[in-house]
């Protein structure tokens, strides 16, 4: 995989703001308007169907295309946590992000040995526009993981994508799965 910088870039749009976003995200989720736009619906399980596809495939380099310059993809321990003051699954920005999966790309990535195969099922896909004109999409999605040797694995996340027009095509500016059978 080929970082798009040279050398490891520090991210300024980490700051108090967007922490205080990703706080808010659960109850701006959980009083989400009803859903009044099939369009807007049809393109949101467009995406994720295309996203799932790609990482599905392992083509990491196209999925990581689907995201805005400045992304956040946050996997919290619970809806109440905060990425201050409480340790995350995983809180990537862009250069961490492009880390694990130049890992991946390795073939040292031991927990990946026997490489899985997973397979996504979306559903209870809802989407509306916000008033800063991006589009926020949330979904019910369950990851199928399998890997030779081992029993198959079920994880259930309720996943929500703020995504952002950007050069004439939505990218995924945050992406938050809150995992809801954790990683057990």
């Amino acid at each position: 995989m080929q970082r798009l910088e040279k050398g490891p870039q520090p991210s300024a749009y980490l700051d108090d703001a967007l922490y205080d976003r990703l706080l808010a995200m659960h109850g701006e989720a959980a009083s989400a308007p009803a859903i009044d736009d099939p369009s807007l619906h049809f393109e949101a399980s467009a995406f994720l169907a295309h996203e799932a596809r790609l990482l599905d495939n392992r083509r990491f380099d196209d999925w990581l295309g689907l995201f805005a310059r400045d992304l956040i993809y946050w996997l919290p321990q619970d809806e109440t946590s905060d990425p201050r003051q409480s340790v995350s699954l995983w809180l990537d920005d862009r250069r961490r992000l492009e880390d694990r999966l130049v890992r991946f790309g390795t073939g040292f990535v031991y927990n990946q040995i026997p490489q899985r195969r997973l397979r996504r099922s979306i559903g209870n896909i809802e989407a509306w526009a916000t008033e800063q004109g991006e589009r926020r999409v949330l979904s019910t999605q369950i990851v199928f993981e399998h890997r030779k040797g081992h029993p198959i694995q079920q994880h259930v996340a309720t996943v929500d994508h703020v995504l952002r027009l950007e050069e004439g095509a939505w990218k995924i500016a945050i992406k938050r799965a809150l995992l809801i059978n954790g990683l057990d």
